[in-house]
């Protein structure tokens, strides 16, 4: 990924990122601010202020189709291939490497697309379940 700004003492600013990813989601926290996550499943933040542009991983998110910033630090993540999140930014690093500025809120569960479906009637109650087939490209399930 490379940015550029142009200014009128320099032509133009580039910041270079060592892994190369494809944005894929996007959303503004404030003027300053913008969530990005990415085709590694990583959630960034841009900050861009003055002449000043800073790029900060935040932690690792299910592949993200949007994202949304709620407000007060909280953002949903959602995804066409993985399960939603609650996500709280936290302004102090965690222990956590994989996710050293976020917190898990929820994990929602995500059926993805649902191939196939049949009614199962469990012998012992008599009761039907519905036993669910889904996919997409990659990621195969199967819900009871």
């Amino acid at each position: 990924m490379c940015i550029r700004d142009s200014t009128e003492d320099e032509p133009h600013i580039t910041l270079r990122l060592s892994v190369p990813a494809v944005t894929l989601a996007f959303d503004l926290i404030d003027e300053h601010r913008i969530l990005l996550g990415n085709s590694l499943n990583q959630l960034c933040l841009l900050v861009i202020q003055d002449k000043h542009i800073a790029y900060e991983y935040l932690g690792t998110i299910s592949r993200p189709s949007d994202i949304t910033y709620i407000d007060n630090g909280v953002v949903y993540i959602s995804s066409v291939i993985d399960n939603p999140l609650f996500l709280r930014l936290k302004s102090a690093k965690t222990t956590d490497p994989a996710n050293p500025f976020i917190e898990v809120i929820s994990r929602q569960e995500h059926l993805g697309s649902v191939v196939d479906f049949v009614p199962v009637e469990n012998r012992a109650t008599g009761v039907s379940q519905l036993v669910a087939c889904a996919n997409h490209i990659c990621s195969s399930s199967v819900y009871v």
